[in-house]
């Protein structure tokens, strides 16, 4: 006993004491967390979910039955398994769902997990012995089930893995305690209605409220589940891209994927990016080509589903990087022909016990041609296509909250991983890209390393050494990100050249300026093949990504080893 006292005496702390690390989420972004942090056997895993199943909004029960992702295939995986066999070439609700399942089976990653665990609260305290001289306290929900009571309430890392899209967001609207349907938002669907709920859109009225891709998927499942109307409220149409740009399949189109994810349509403005990106995106020729291939790929969709003008959104196709979504290819022609009728420029006032009242919009200007809205709506169910909120806020403490949130509302996040004022916390799935999957993974293993601490790559190439940098980029990433949604007015078209995109962490949905940040951030080059054509002409596929534990480890061993992204 003398003996193993006198060890663990003389021991350093991480090889004395594994680091508690608390994740919360078991979505996309909470497996891949635990994925890249088991690779390290100084961290001790706790993985919470309060739903009793992993998926986060890829599980069935929290979507609507024709959700598919925007994403083809490839581009829509975790780095380190590729799509399964037989997936389809866009994955549905319940692919990806078994895909997920199946990464936490391949990594041994259902043995951290511990599911129906609700975290109400965390705060922190100093504590000097521990790595980042911090502890976190966590209460869970019911303390004394039994799956929780076993659970430690202290933790010396939490990384919150919940994302941007967990917490439905519902508008506050006068008189909704009136109406006696039925009103739920997009994400609830699969519960309410059959096959696993009991409810039915089969002769009702159905009224949908929002502009976006769920809004947009949901009114089309309500008119192929012979609704008898379906109504659209929205301010504005938003632009969206086809699966197949050209035609209705891959051999008539060409997959979105070739067109809009390579580094030739994504402007990379941070610095240290490859030479042949800054040709690209910051000269006045390479600008011009770009702008020019825009205007083709446009007038392409434009043509593609015959738009008639009142459809065409009030603002360029490149502007509308925070909603780009992949439309539904019968979407436009229901809109059409008038089976979904299109409410521009208005919004819900105020609900009867069966109606809806409808108001203009102010400062918002109807486009001509586009079909005249009425006041007042008969409704019997009531979906919201009204996006998410902040997953993360109502489970911090107020001192916890103060310090990352700015005076907007927005999360301040470097990289959408970390906040200077919070040692020890990371977040993942809080970056916004057109790539969800590998922005969660390269957000997970940027935490992972930060985790390490000293010897972690985040600290030993000094990302956060120079704080007023960090900061700068947090401020004038979420200056931008207020930019782009005051460019998204649906009363004028925007002059992108009177705004100049800043060097800070959002840059709307492009991942090239993500990646190469967080390779950068690693140590590692940027993914880049090794042809410029193919480079600017095809893709990057996530699994070029994977393995980057054993470069990392490499990369301490002999510094400047080059990273082949060549499959």
């Amino acid at each position: 006993k003398m003996l193993m006292l006198l060890l663990m005496c003389t021991l350093p702390l991480g090889e004395s004491a594994r680091r508690r690390v608390l994740v919360i989420g078991a979505g996309q972004s909470g497996i891949v967390t635990a994925h890249y942090l088991s690779q390290d056997n100084e961290n001790d895993i706790t993985v919470v979910e309060k739903e009793g199943d992993l998926g986060g909004v890829w599980h069935p029960h929290k979507q609507f039955p024709n959700l598919r992702a925007n994403n083809a295939r490839d581009t829509f995986t975790l780095p380190d398994l590729p799509a399964l066999q037989g997936t389809s070439d866009f994955p549905s609700l319940y692919e990806t769902h078994a895909y997920l399942k199946r990464y936490v089976e391949e990594f041994d990653l259902e043995k951290f997990i511990h599911y129906n665990v609700k975290v109400e609260r965390i705060s922190r305290k100093f504590d000097a012995d521990t790595p980042f001289n911090v502890t976190f306290d966590v209460e869970f929900h019911d303390a004394d089930s039994a799956n929780v009571k076993n659970l430690d309430t202290s933790y010396e890392v939490v990384v919150v893995a919940t994302g941007y899209t967990s917490t439905p967001h519902i508008p506050t609207i006068s008189g909704s305690q009136k109406f006696t349907g039925l009103m739920l938002h997009t994400s609830e669907i699969n519960t309410k209605f059959s096959p696993i709920g009991d409810a039915t859109v089969e002769k009702k009225n159905v009224v949908i409220l929002g502009g976006g891709k769920s809004a947009l998927d949901a009114a089309v499942w309500a008119a192929q589940n012979e609704a008898a109307t379906v109504h659209l409220v929205t301010r504005c149409m938003h632009w969206a891209a086809p699966r197949y740009i050209g035609g209705p399949d891959p051999r008539s189109g060409d997959w979105n994927q070739n067109i809009l994810y390579s580094r030739f349509s994504h402007h990379n403005p941070l610095k240290d990016v490859p030479v042949s990106s800054w040709l690209m995106h910051e000269t006045t020729i390479g600008r011009t080509i770009r702008d020019l291939f825009w205007t083709v790929v446009t007038s392409g969709i434009k043509k593609q589903f015959d738009y008639p003008s009142w459809l065409v959104p009030p603002h360029e196709f490149v502007d509308d990087v925070k909603y780009l979504s992949i439309l539904h290819p019968d979407i436009i022609s229901l809109m059409k022909t008038g089976r979904i009728k299109v409410h521009l420029c208005r919004r819900i006032a105020e609900f009867t016990s069966d109606s809806v009242s409808l108001a203009e919009v102010s400062n918002c200007t109807v486009p001509e041609g586009a079909p005249k809205s009425s006041n007042s709506i008969n409704a019997d169910v009531i979906i919201f296509g009204t996006g998410f909120k902040s997953s993360a806020a109502p489970i911090l403490s107020s001192e916890i909250r103060e310090k990352l949130f700015n005076e907007h509302g927005q999360i301040q996040l470097l990289r959408g991983a970390h906040n200077p004022n919070m040692p020890g916390m990371g977040f993942v799935g809080f970056k916004h890209t057109i790539n969800s999957m590998l922005t969660s993974a390269l957000s997970a293993r940027w935490v992972a390393e930060y985790v390490k601490g000293t010897d972690g790559a985040i600290s030993r190439n000094g990302v956060l050494d120079d704080i007023e940098e960090v900061w700068r980029q947090i401020r004038q990433g979420n200056a931008f990100e207020r930019t782009i949604m005051a460019r998204q007015t649906p009363t004028q078209k925007s002059d992108s050249k009177k705004i100049k995109p800043y060097g800070g962490l959002f840059q709307g949905n492009p991942i090239y300026p993500y990646s190469d940040a967080i390779m950068r951030d690693l140590g590692l080059e940027s993914v880049m093949s090794s042809s410029w054509i193919e480079e600017f002409n095809a893709p990057q596929l996530n699994t070029l990504y994977a393995g980057l534990d054993q470069k990392l480890r490499n990369h301490e061993q002999h510094e400047n080893v080059p990273f082949d992204a060549t499959p």
